[in-house]
């Protein structure tokens, strides 16, 4: 994390939620719990 001027709460939800994403890939990546088939597609919720 890199320590500049204070985050707004929207761009602490955002840096969250890349971070969320971010681990998420690293468990597909590992042949984690997701189905290979579908991975490249984008999350609904984005």
């Amino acid at each position: 994390m890199r320590k500049q001027k204070p985050m707004s709460l929207e761009e602490i939800k955002i840096e969250s939620f890349i971070t969320t994403l971010d681990s998420e890939k690293q468990k597909e990546i590992r042949g984690g719990s997701k189905p290979a088939e579908g991975t490249t597609s984008l999350p609904i919720f984005c």
